[in-house]
């Protein structure tokens, strides 16, 4: 087994990351309310079938319910759901829309399409904080596939960013140039972060 890599907020273990969102507090508790609706359906079926077994197999109420949890933990995963998983279709819905259904294939520049692989912290978005964050572990293909279709949405603007960064970390510009340089930046830059908050706000569970 392989054992957890971890560079920045990213987790890799085989072929998942685990990954931390930055999103609004409403959009975080969208989520926890998806979760939540699950697990009540599931308790709610638990102690359906608990009462059934009871009734139509004579069991006792105690072994009854160890049968009906371990039978639910056998239909979660498709009844359901757990948060990552959730999260997972909801991303899946954003990036099947047409506006970035065809961005999501290998980049022209190959370092460009490696640098998109590398686990780690990722451009937000500069001009705006978000409260909350969300953990969860998603396919390391979803992911890069989201980060395709957002570098290509932002037209080069987050190798435009990472050059600046670097001319100023190089103290090849000063502080007041990258500033005025950074501005008309940032204003284009569509990032991984942003597709995965739009994707919360447009899924219906």
């Amino acid at each position: 087994m392989n054992a957890p890599s971890s560079t920045g907020n990213d987790v890799v273990i085989g072929g998942r990351w685990r990954v931390t969102l930055h999103v609004y507090q409403g959009q975080a508790d969208r989520v926890n309310s998806w979760s939540r609706a699950m697990r009540t359906l599931e308790a709610e079926w638990v102690w359906a079938e608990t009462r059934r077994l009871v009734a139509a197999e004579g069991l006792g109420h105690q072994k009854a319910l160890r049968r009906a949890s371990a039978a639910a933990v056998q239909l979660r995963p498709e009844r359901w759901p757990v948060q990552d998983a959730l999260l997972e279709q909801a991303i899946r819905a954003r990036l099947a829309q047409p506006d970035v259904v065809d961005l999501q294939g290998p980049l022209e520049d190959p370092e460009a399409d490696k640098a998109l692989r590398l686990p780690g912290r990722r451009p937000g978005s500069p001009t705006r904080s978000f409260p909350a964050q969300i953990a969860v572990t998603l396919p390391v293909d979803l992911v890069v596939s989201g980060r395709r279709a957002a570098w290509r949405l932002s037209g080069g603007a987050e190798e435009a960013l990472r050059v600046l960064i670097a001319q100023y970390d190089n103290k090849e510009i000063s502080q007041s140039a990258y500033r005025k340089a950074r501005k008309p930046v940032v204003e284009t830059l569509v990032t991984w972060a942003d597709l995965v908050r739009e994707a919360i706000d447009s899924h219906e569970r």
